[in-house]
Order: C-alpha cells, then structure tokens, then sequence
C-alpha cells in the first residue's frame, strides 16, 4: 500500500526529486510527505537534518542519503525497471555519472549560482537589499561550472546518442538521468543559464530531451522553474 512507503522532502529539493522519479519509474507506490530539511520530524529521522529521507513502513526501516536510498530501491520489487543496467560497463558509466553529479557538480551549480540567484529574487520580492548578491562572485561562480561542464562532454559523448533522452542511450532510463536532471532544470531555470548552456551543448541537448519524460513531467509541481512561474520563493 502506498502509505507503507514514505519518501520525506520538498519538491523543491533536487534530490527529493531524484528519489521521487525513480519511485514513479519503478511503479512503487508512495506518499511524499512535504517537509523541510531540520524541521522536527526530519531531525528525528536524520542525524544532520537533512533530505531526503525515505521510509519503508512495512520494513520499519528509516534509509537517508540519496545514494543510499537509491541503492535501496534496486532491491525493490517494482515493475522491472533497472535503474542500474546488469552489464558492467554501461552500470559503470551511471555510477560514475551519479558520482560526477554530487561530487563535482552539485556544488558549483546549485550552490554557486541557483541559490545566490533564489536569494537576490527572495530579496527583491520583499523590497530589501539585494546587495548579498554580488555579480561578480556569480559570474566568476559561472565561469568556474563553465569549465566543469565543458571537461565533462566527451565522457557524456561516449554514451549519449543525439536526440536520446538518457544519457546511457544504449540502455534507457537509469539513475544517471535521474540525478541529472533535477539540476539541470534548476539552472534552466535562471538567467545565468545561457553560457553554461553554451559550455555543455551536448548535456543540455540531453536535459531538453529528457525534460518530456513522464517522470520528469510528474515531478515538476514544486520545483524552481514552477516556482519562477508563480514569483514566490521559499526560504533556500
């Protein structure tokens, strides 16, 4: 039953929404419970606070850490769908696309440019001073990603055919997609998108495919580019 499974987070939050795609890939039924990173339950659940968290109430089992919490849902029984390939070269290349993600990508993107640009709309929309958004940081932010994305293309180009919507085409949908994506869309979410996209033609050509997948499309409701839309931002 869905209530038996648990998937604790904001929509907002990209790998929240990594966790949330794969379960609608796997057809596992779940309820995502909405809640903030170090709110109490959070807390109660994660030594540091933080999200997301998945719990599977049948197992009375508590699993926190993306990465983690994706293994875990290989072993799941679900439709069939291999987020991880069995053959050993094309599940090699997910991992180390999952690795590059969190370990080289993440930070430069979405903590380098997505939240200062979230702060400096958060600030102009409540009239106060916007001055902690210093332009050159961000473009220096900007300049640094740029060169991590264009080092990473020919690794993407190894795998990914023009036009395919995974970036291991020769496989399908695996958790190198599901990683991805949700960063991507937050950066083609900002203004500072333009030369990262320009950096990385061959990444971006890969995101905009992707972003008409039906897990992507399911998961959309309260991520940044829905937010942009509406003008309302949440504290980051």
């Amino acid at each position: 039953m869905a209530e038996q499974v648990q998937l604790i987070g904001l929509p907002l939050s990209t790998y929240t929404r990594t966790i949330a795609m794969a379960l609608l890939a796997r057809d596992i039924a779940f309820v995502h419970v909405h809640e903030r990173p170090h709110s109490e339950l959070v807390c109660s659940l994660h030594p540091l606070g933080r999200i997301p968290i998945f719990r599977d109430m049948a197992a009375d089992l508590v699993v926190f850490e993306s990465v983690a919490i994706a293994n875990y849902i290989n072993s799941l029984p679900g439709d069939g769908t291999k987020l991880r390939p069995d053959d050993p070269h094309a599940a090699s290349a997910v991992d180390q696309w999952v690795s590059i993600l969190c370990d080289y990508l993440f930070g430069p993107l979405e903590h380098g440019i997505v939240k200062p640009r979230i702060r400096k709309w958060q600030k102009a929309n409540q009239k106060e001073d916007a001055a902690t958004y210093d332009k050159a940081i961000t473009e220096a932010a900007v300049c640094k990603a740029s060169d991590v994305l264009s080092a990473l293309e020919p690794v993407l180009q190894r795998t990914h055919r023009p036009g395919s919507a995974h970036v291991v085409s020769s496989h399908g949908l695996t958790w190198a997609d599901l990683f991805l994506a949700p960063v991507l869309a937050d950066v083609t979410a900002i203004p500072e998108c333009a030369p990262l996209r320009a950096a990385a033609p061959t990444l971006f050509g890969w995101f905009d495919a992707f972003s008409n997948e039906r897990v992507f499309c399911e998961t959309a409701p309260g991520s940044l580019r829905c937010i942009v839309q509406q003008g309302t931002f949440p504290d980051v």
